[in-house]
């Protein structure tokens, strides 16, 4: 679709280019993508820690990632070795297409319909243990799980008051508790937000240091 689209803008990318970057966004999810768009743009096309990542000279342990990215660092360092190299390529033009195909608000656009569905259920979810849910998840792909809590955690953003526990933050957690790259995901969201007293028991749950 996004190849179509770009021979269809006169965008010169090469069908490489936006698989790449479509792996980037499935397996780290919208909050990463975000950023990396994010620094596309500050950056004029050209990120520095992506070139970073490609430079063979430069270690791996010295880059300085981005907090989003760190959901998982294999990757990261397996992705930046994909063919194309970004070093000299302008981003701006490819960062452009993937946020007009599938902007990142709409992740219902990308996500299956099982993996719809657990969002739903985890959104009822009022209580800090469910066992009808802990089973949903279970019988979920795994490879679902980022595009689940992206849905979670967009649902989340149309809260306007944070005062009060909000349902569906256990179904979240439940969620996260499953995979690494799920709670770090939820726990970099929520601590974006006002910090609230029924908000720090999640918080330390999540961090590990219950």
């Amino acid at each position: 679709m996004r190849k179509k689209t770009a021979h269809r803008r006169g965008m010169q990318l090469d069908e490489k280019t936006i698989t790449k970057l479509v792996i980037f966004e499935r397996c780290l999810g919208t909050q990463a993508t975000n950023k990396l768009y994010e620094l596309i743009d500050k950056e004029n096309g050209y990120p520095k820690v992506l070139a970073d990542l490609e430079n063979s000279e430069v270690e791996f342990d010295e880059i300085n990632l981005p907090e989003e990215w760190k959901l998982d660092l294999a990757f990261i360092d397996k992705w930046s070795k994909l063919p194309p190299m970004f070093t000299e390529m302008d981003l701006t033009p490819a960062a452009y297409l993937s946020r007009e195909s599938i902007p990142m608000g709409a992740v219902n656009s990308v996500m299956s319909g099982a993996a719809q569905k657990l969002v739903e259920e985890l959104m009822k979810q009022k209580v800090r243990v469910s066992g009808v849910n802990s089973t949903a998840i279970t019988t979920t792909p795994k490879e679902e799980y980022m595009s689940v809590m992206d849905g979670l955690i967009e649902n989340f953003k149309l809260i306007g008051d944070w005062t009060e526990r909000p349902t569906g933050i256990y179904g979240a957690v439940l969620l996260a508790k499953q995979d690494d790259k799920c709670s770090l995901s939820l726990l970099t969201f929520l601590k974006s937000l006002p910090r609230q007293r029924w908000l720090n028991p999640i918080l330390k749950e999540l961090e590990g240091t219950k």
